[in-house]
Order: C-alpha cells, then sequence, then structure tokens
C-alpha cells in the first residue's frame, strides 16, 4: 500500500474538513432551536417581582397586585392580595378577573373577596401551563398585566416533528368491545348449607355420622337425651287425655241439654271447657312442632307414651356432605348449639370480583368461564347476583356465579379467574395505548397545536386493542401525538420541566 496516502500533509486538511462541518451542523441546530423558542426566551428575560406572599407582583401607579396559586391541603386556588399606595384596600371595591390561556382551551376565573385576600371562583386545575392575563377595575381605573407560566411544554418544528416520527390525531370516541377478566375464589353456594342445631338441651347419647360423610334428607345424626322434651312430651299427654275428657262430658251435657234434662248454664260450662282444653292441646302439640318433631313423630307420642319420652332425634334436613361437626358423646349440648353443618356441593358459587368500571359491561344472567390454574380446569356458569355495594377501598363489586359440580370438582377455596367477553360499550373520548406517557405523578398525553406540544394530564378507563379510555383531562376533538409521544417527553424533561407559581 502507499504509504503517501498517510502522510501528515494530506491527512490533517481531512480532519480540518470534517472538525468544520460538525461545527457549522451543531450551530444550525442550536440556531434552528433557539428560532422555536425565540418567543419565550424573551419572556424569561423579563423579571417579574416577588411579593410578601411568596406570589408574582405587579405594580402601576402604586397599585399593586400579588398573584399566587395556593394548593396546601385543597385543590389549587388563585389567591390575589391588594395595596394601594403601599396600603391594604378595600376588596369588595375591587373588580379582578384573570385569564389563563391554556393550549387548546381559555378558562375565565373571577374573584371574590375572602379574609385579606381575592380567591378564584373556580380550581386551577393541572397542568399549571398557561398564558396569565390579569384583569383589574378599582375606583375607575383599569389595569392590566400578562406573563406566561409553562411547565410540561415545548416546542418542536413541525418538520423536525416528523422526521422523528411524531404522529397527531385527534381524540374521540370510539366503540370499545374487549374480553374482561376477573379474579374471584369458589366459595360455598350458600342456598345449599343446612347449620344443624337441636332446639334444645340435652345429652348426646348417639351420634351416628361423622365429618365428611354423606348423608340423605332425613337421615339420623344423633340422639341425644332432653327433660326440656320429656316434658313437653308429658305436658302434651296431659293435654291429649284432658281434652277427651272434656269431650266426653261436653257430649254428655249437650244430649242432656238437648232433652231439657240440664240447665243451660251447665252445657255453656262444658263447652267452654272443651275449647279451653282445644287450645292447650294445639299449644302443647305446637310446643314439639316447634322443637323439631314432624306431625308423625308427634302423633308417635300417644302410642309410645310408655317408652322414653326424652329421646330426641337430630336429623339431616337435606342431603349433603358434612362439613362440621360440633358434639361429643355424653356431652351436654345447648339449645342454640351448631353441632352439623351439612352443604350440598353439587354446585358452588364463583365469587368473583368486579371493578365499578366494569359493572355496566356486567349483568345477571350473563355467562361467565370459570378458570382455575390450580385445578387445570374450565367451566361455564351463570351470574345469579351482583352486590349492589362496591367496597370502599378495593372500588370492586362481589358477583356470584352458579356453577355445576357434580364431578366434586370445584372446591371451595380455590382460587379462579372469570373470563367474559363484554358486549362493547361506546366511550366519547379515547386515544392510543402507545400515547400515554408518565410526567411528574400524571399519566399524560401530550396535546398539539402548531409547533407546541403540552403535557395534559388525564385519568384512564378501560383499555381495549390499543385503545385507552379517557374519563378525564381530555375532550374530544383536541389533537394528541398519537405515536412516538417519547419524543416529545424526551425533549421536555431536557428543557426541564418546571412548576412555579
Amino acid at each position: 500500500m502507499n504509504q503517501e496516502m498517510f502522510s501528515p500533509k494530506k491527512i490533517l486538511p481531512i480532519i480540518l474538513v470534517l472538525i468544520l462541518t460538525a461545527f457549522f451542523a451543531s450551530v444550525i441546530l442550536k440556531t434552528e432551536k433557539m428560532t422555536v423558542s425565540e418567543e419565550h426566551l424573551e419572556t424569561e428575560k423579563t423579571e417579574i417581582t416577588k411579593g410578601l406572599h411568596g406570589g408574582k407582583l405587579f405594580q402601576k401607579d402604586g397599585f399593586a397586585v400579588e398573584i399566587t396559586i395556593y394548593e396546601e391541603g385543597i385543590p389549587p386556588e388563585f389567591r390575589v392580595f391588594i395595596q394601594d399606595q403601599g396600603k391594604p384596600v378595600n376588596l369588595n371595591a375591587v373588580e379582578l378577573s384573570v385569564e389563563l390561556k391554556r393550549l387548546q382551551k381559555t378558562d375565565l376565573i373571577r374573584f371574590s373577596k375572602h379574609d385579606d385576600y381575592l380567591v378564584g371562583d373556580q380550581e386551577v386545575s393541572e397542568p399549571h401551563s398557561f398564558l396569565v392575563k390579569i384583569m383589574a377595575n378599582y375606583q375607575g381605573k383599569k389595569y392590566e398585566w400578562q406573563y406566561d407560566s409553562f411547565e410540561g411544554r415545548t416546542e418542536i418544528k413541525t418538520e423536525m416533528a416528523k422526521r422523528a416520527g411524531v404522529v397527531i390525531e385527534k381524540a374521540g370516541p370510539i366503540f370499545l368491545k374487549n374480553t374482561l377478566e376477573f379474579s374471584g375464589e369458589i366459595v360455598l353456594n350458600t342456598d345449599r348449607i343446612a347449620h344443624v342445631v337441636p332446639k334444645l338441651p340435652g345429652i348426646v347419647n348417639f351420634i351416628g355420622k361423622n365429618m365428611g360423610e354423606y348423608v340423605q334428607t332425613g337421615e339420623l345424626l344423633a340422639v341425644i337425651s332432653s327433660r326440656d322434651l320429656a316434658e313437653a312430651k308429658r305436658e302434651y299427654l296431659e293435654a291429649v287425655h284432658h281434652h277427651e275428657l272434656v269431650k266426653s262430658v261436653y257430649q254428655r251435657e249437650e244430649s242432656l241439654w238437648q232433652k231439657k234434662l240440664t240447665s243451660e248454664e251447665d252445657y255453656l260450662e262444658s263447652k267452654h271447657s272443651l275449647e279451653e282444653a282445644i287450645i292447650n292441646n294445639n299449644a302443647s302439640r305446637q310446643k314439639l312442632s316447634a322443637f323439631g318433631l314432624t306431625d308423625q313423630e308427634i302423633d308417635l307420642v300417644i302410642s309410645s307414651a310408655g317408652k322414653n319420652l326424652a329421646r330426641y332425634e337430630i336429623r339431616s334436613p337435606l342431603s349433603g356432605v358434612i362439613i362440621e361437626k360440633d358434639l361429643s358423646l355424653g356431652e351436654s349440648v345447648k339449645d342454640d348449639a351448631n353441632v352439623f353443618v351439612i352443604a350440598d356441593l353439587s354446585t358452588v358459587w364463583a365469587s368473583v370480583n368486579i371493578p365499578a368500571r366494569d359493572l355496566a359491561s356486567v349483568l345477571p344472567g350473563q355467562n361467565l368461564t370459570i378458570h382455575s390454574e390450580e385445578l387445570a380446569g374450565e367451566t361455564v356458569g351463570k351470574i345469579i347476583f351482583i352486590s349492589p355495594l362496591v367496597g370502599e377501598k378495593n372500588r370492586m363489586a362481589k358477583a356470584y356465579v352458579l356453577l355445576n359440580n357434580s364431578r366434586k370438582i370445584w372446591r371451595p377455596g380455590i382460587f379462579i379467574k372469570g373470563k367474559m367477553n363484554s358486549n362493547g360499550i361506546k366511550v366519547p373520548v379515547a386515544v392510543r395505548e402507545e400515547a400515554l406517557q408518565t410526567f411528574r405523578d400524571w399519566d399524560v398525553v401530550f396535546l398539539n397545536q402548531g409547533n407546541i406540544y403540552q403535557a395534559q394530564p388525564v385519568t384512564l378507563g378501560r383499555k381495549s386493542a390499543g385503545w385507552v379510555e379517557i374519563q378525564s383531562g381530555l375532550e374530544a376533538g383536541m389533537n394528541y401525538v398519537a405515536k412516538n409521544s417519547y419524543v416529545i417527553k424526551a425533549d421536555i424533561e431536557k428543557s426541564g420541566a418546571s412548576h412555579d407559581h
């Protein structure tokens, strides 16, 4: 290779050309950016005096207006302090309004007296990025000042933005249709649970069933010996025998009275005794019924009068599995003791958590697909009930899905996922999901007007197929950066976003 090609005399001019090219390119880019920001650099040169309350102070002919945004523990609001010739003025004599020219809209705030300052009639919503115009009227004189207070804003020429891939679109309505997913767990079907209580105290003599066993409706679970039952049966037997006695007396007195062989008074007295006996008989029978005895068992009391009147049989009120048992042989149980809990597990419920934002799309009667990763199983059930209450902390409502569990696969306590295809809903404002960025502690999109870009905080709603519902912060028809919004964020962060009031 020819070494003359790398001689210092030939390399030096090439290096000089490269350095000069890089220098002029940087100058051109810098000049372009300075031209874009020319108006704002001019504004920054204007010094604004700080007032006694830390706000911006404006003065003319001795009339002084200090304006500040107060936001400690309350929504941001404008507070204005006014003096004339260094002395406080009658604030009721001052007419004041402030015009906030934002990127795509203008807010007009009016003021009224509060303590020793004027306060605005509306919240100063974020972002606090606007051109401020102060208009005051005092003692027939009009005053006007203007300043800008920008944050989260930058300017980029259209050509530069296009080269960076920035795409502008209008926010507007969209039809969201997607798959909704919910978390939850399998729970017992509370319509198919029986809590078995003795209804009267006694001593446990026999236990026929234990935990986990399957029982049929009416099957004997346990037997207790109860003094209260024996006493109730005795009262019933006495009532029955007394009723039979007074009934025969009444029948005899009625026959004699019809033959004019007895007085009407004796007849009426026997009739009254019969009515009392009937009442006592019915009351004693109902007492046994309240203890859980069937009509057939009560009828048997008469025929088994000589047998054990204290025997009380506890039977299953439904078919199912014994999931709780709390009694032992020989122990004394109370009349409100929960001795057995029986659950019919042929059906169970899936309890799923529905976020408040999805409640409009979830209705009773709809089908929900239930999936369990633990069981690697899936089934479909119908929503039977949605709680009208939304949790204060998690902002969710409970929905219950009835599941067929004839194979006993779905065990209460298992975590599940619920999934359904929503019928879709039209939302008034939505943006592309890729348009979203974070700025400070906000979710934002970047508004656009000409060469100006502004970070705009938004409240997000539902998401679907690359689109996001905007619940607040953005209106339909506003221009926003739909693609490559990170370019705008980077430019704002490079310039240094401020929050100075």
